[in-house]
């Protein structure tokens, strides 16, 4: 469950980002995340386990860099004995925004889960920071996480879940298309996981889109790829152990799709879609798009 709001807060931002191939787009949303955290106040902290992601990692700090931040740490750990670093806390406790960067959700998971890190980074959302997951890395904020099964025969077999972050338990999310689209194999994983679990809204997060969740329980898309939403609120028929084919025209019935645009929402409360200026400000500051 996400970490209790003391008194005198709001929850934080939290933030999924699909990292684009095209520089314009990627520089738009991380300018993005840069204004949500503060913009010249930002006081960001990056987090990375996976080696492969230290370029990235030392890109995204410069860049982050020239736009003066009040700070910039980073924090690479490889193995949970470097995540259980105390300094580690303590730069989170003074961030006014995280980001994980990453491409496996289930090693961050392994590597932070239980840690006074994981402990510190759900304190802070609690306490009116924003955090955000890079790509793949943002299934990993969520309390369920999914991630692709290893034979997905049936529906039910499509998916794989494991406890995340936890800062939302509303929300279920797949970044791990590589298409600049919204994709089939996405919106399967998707149904799979809502099918599962109603009370759970999948969000598809593909390269070049974003979403952020503000306080007020209001999902909104950003970047000029569209953000796909799966409610399964009012899911009706349920055969998850159809074949996949079958599972997906007729196993399943009453599960409603939804393509956000930059500027939309989708409030989780009601499972409203809100158009592009009809959204309310949320507790954070105004509605923004960079797109």
């Amino acid at each position: 469950m996400p970490a209790p709001v003391p008194p005198g807060y709001t929850r934080g931002p939290i933030l999924f980002w699909g990292a684009s191939p095209d520089p314009t787009v990627e520089q738009g949303l991380r300018q993005w995340i840069w204004r949500e955290a503060g913009g010249y106040g930002a006081r960001l902290v990056l987090i990375t386990v996976e080696a492969a992601y230290c370029e990235v990692l030392a890109a995204l700090r410069a860049e982050l860099a020239n736009w003066e931040c009040d700070r910039l740490d980073q924090i690479v750990a490889l193995n949970r004995s470097a995540a259980r670093n105390p300094a580690h806390a303590v730069s989170v406790d003074q961030a006014t925004g995280i980001v994980f960067i990453g491409d496996d959700p289930r090693r961050l998971a392994a590597t932070l889960g239980g840690t006074p890190l994981a402990q510190a980074i759900r304190r802070a959302n609690a306490r009116s920071k924003l955090v955000g997951g890079m790509g793949t890395a943002g299934a990993f904020l969520c309390q369920h996480m999914i991630s692709p099964a290893s034979q997905p025969m049936s529906l039910r077999g499509t998916v794989a879940f494991g406890p995340g972050l936890g800062l939302v338990n509303r929300l279920v999310v797949d970044a791990g298309s590589t298409s600049t689209a919204p994709s089939a194999a996405s919106q399967t994983r998707l149904l799979a996981a809502v099918a599962s679990n109603p009370f759970l809204i999948g969000v598809g997060v593909a390269p070049g889109s974003a979403a952020i969740l503000y306080p007020d329980n209001t999902l909104q898309a950003n970047g000029p790829v569209a953000l796909m939403i799966v409610d399964g609120q009012e899911i009706s028929v349920a055969d998850l152990d159809a074949d996949l084919e079958s599972a997906n025209t007729n196993g399943i019935e009453g599960a409603r799709h939804y393509e956000l645009q930059a500027g939309e929402g989708f409030n989780l409360d009601d499972h409203s879609v809100r158009p592009r200026g009809e959204m309310d400000l949320p507790p954070t500051g105004p509605v923004t798009s960079v797109f």
